[in-house]
């Protein structure tokens, strides 16, 4: 915000006299996560889930970031989520979207990484954000197996139904 500030001086203890006039303005970085961290809940092995997550640059200057690696207890969640983009710039008065994706590879009950930092440079504050789902595996009654047969040359049309039971 704009400032303008008089320094006055006092001659023989009672006339004032304007020795200085001063003007500015303060800049800052001043980020913050908009909306809710979304929960990935139960994500089958071999698949993703991916949530989104929004950072809004409220200052007056451009706010660069970068996602820490590991979690504050310094295990490194990248085995199980990607973040996107895990650094850049944002603009004065503007977002970004962040995306979070969810990729487990082996079955595991409780997936939690809590307090992965953002830091935001010239910025005390870091984001601070926690993660957590489930990696299941694929139920045996989601498995079915389709025979397609048809001779060389000759189109055949097969309808093949997929149900999503997924939250």
């Amino acid at each position: 915000p704009q400032f303008s500030e008089d320094l006055m001086m006092k001659i023989n203890n009672s006339e004032k006299r304007r020795l200085v006039s001063c003007t500015g303005a303060s800049y800052g970085v001043d980020v913050k996560m908009v909306g809710e961290m979304p929960s990935f809940g139960s994500v089958t092995v071999n698949s993703n889930a991916i949530r989104q997550i929004t950072l809004r640059n409220f200052g007056d200057i451009p706010a660069v970031f970068a996602w820490n690696q590991f979690a504050k207890n310094k295990r490194n969640y990248t085995k199980f989520f990607t973040i996107n983009p895990l650094k850049g710039t944002i603009p004065p008065h503007e977002d970004i979207v962040i995306d979070i994706t969810f990729h487990p590879k082996e079955v595991v009950e409780q997936v939690q990484f809590e307090h992965i930092l953002c830091n935001i440079e010239e910025f005390d504050s870091p984001i601070d954000i926690s993660l957590y789902g489930r990696a299941i595996a694929c139920p045996k009654e989601a498995i079915t197996e389709k025979e397609i047969e048809t001779q060389v040359r000759v189109p055949v049309t097969y309808e093949i139904k997929i149900k999503n039971t997924s939250d």
